[in-house]
């Protein structure tokens, strides 16, 4: 058999198949075939050249319609076939069981004179025909370059990552990371802002394919966590949606969500990576839209490491762990939500910062 492709759809060509470069043959013992031995010796005497060479030769486009049976495109083909005429393109619409009907589109190489030949012949075959032709003179223009084209004009276009080891240059921290301004609960805390620093250090340095750095979490850190921890378990029950709770089991044991610890990043970004294919990546602060936008693109979420001061648990002015692990975790394992995520970042890539404000809002 024969796999032609056309309009984005695969056909079958039944009891066909091509013999040569510029030939159709029927498959010796089909329906079709008509057992004469001796066609190679007579295919001289039949075959019709259009043409001595592309350059000076028509090129005609054929629309046929036949009915969407057994054998109506095999007999049509055959026209071509015994004529000897070179088919250069086919395509077939409408290739559906529940349709009557079925429209073919070929191109051919024939000169004005044998193309009379070829609609007589199918108008035998076929319900309808119609055709155009073209003069293949063989002086083709000069290709344009795509950076002449128009809709490959990039020069205005803001920078994206291609690929996903780019992201480790889309890293723009709009505020806070190692530095607080003074309305920040640790602002004041010597002990937070040094250790802040040293969460905004891995997350710099951090580089894609490395695993994620570990953390020790103190023990203050842990209660800040358990507070914020056991205080959205009350309200999961009546607030959560169903996608949101589903995963809530599994994150409990691969990943230790638990009042009493603080799950790792890299043990999360494991676990979401078999459930869905999204991976997490430490960032240092507040990334900007369009930064985080363009990782969703890849399925990778920009994920805080470092948690909100304890003066204050159920606040923060900026993303920390808890809003990631306790926020965006459980719906990112959902397969429906992932998608959607990624789709969002996809529509990102490029965009015009007026376009960024709008989906990032």
């Amino acid at each position: 058999y024969l796999n032609m492709s056309g309009s984005g759809k695969s056909i079958l060509g039944l009891w066909l198949y091509r013999s040569g470069e510029q030939e159709w043959a029927v498959k010796q013992g089909s329906p079709l075939h008509k057992r004469r031995n001796h066609w190679a010796n007579e295919k001289a005497e039949r075959e019709i050249k259009c043409s001595e060479s592309v350059a000076s030769s028509d090129k005609t486009s054929i629309i046929f319609t036949l009915k969407n049976q057994v054998g109506g495109l095999a007999r049509a083909l055959q026209v071509f076939q015994e004529l000897g005429i070179n088919v250069l393109h086919l395509e077939l619409q409408n290739a559906d069981p529940s349709v009557t009907q079925a429209d073919v589109l070929v191109d051919i190489e024939c000169d004005a004179k044998h193309l009379d030949k070829v609609i007589h012949m199918l108008q035998r075959e076929v319900q309808s025909v119609n055709y155009a032709s073209a003069q293949i003179t063989g002086d083709y223009p000069p290709p344009t370059p795509l950076s002449a084209c128009s809709s490959f004009d990039f020069g205005e276009m803001h920078w994206f990552p291609r690929k996903i080891s780019d992201l480790d240059n889309a890293q723009n921290v709009l505020m806070y990371g190692s530095a607080l301004d003074a309305d920040h609960p640790g602002f004041k805390d010597p002990v937070y802002r040094k250790r802040r620093e040293q969460f905004s250090a891995i997350a710099n340095s951090y580089k894609y394919g490395n695993p994620i750095p570990r953390m020790q979490y103190t023990p203050e850190e842990i209660k800040t966590w358990g507070v914020v921890f056991r205080k959205l378990h009350e309200l999961y029950a009546k607030y959560a949606v169903p996608e949101y709770m589903e995963n809530w089991p599994q994150l409990v044991k691969y990943c230790g969500y638990r009042e009493d610890n603080l799950p790792q990043l890299q043990d999360v970004s494991s676990f979401l990576k078999r459930k869905t294919g999204f991976q997490l990546r430490p960032v240092a602060g507040y990334l900007s839209p369009r930064d985080f936008l363009s990782g969703l693109a890849f399925r990778v979420f920009h994920c805080t490491q470092y948690i909100r001061h304890s003066s204050d648990p159920f606040y923060t002015p900026e993303p920390d762990c808890c809003h990631e692990l306790l926020g965006h975790m459980p719906l990112l394992a959902n397969p429906s939500f992932a998608q959607f995520s990624q789709e969002i970042g996809l529509a990102s890539l490029g965009a015009s910062d007026e376009d960024i404000d709008k989906i990032a809002t």
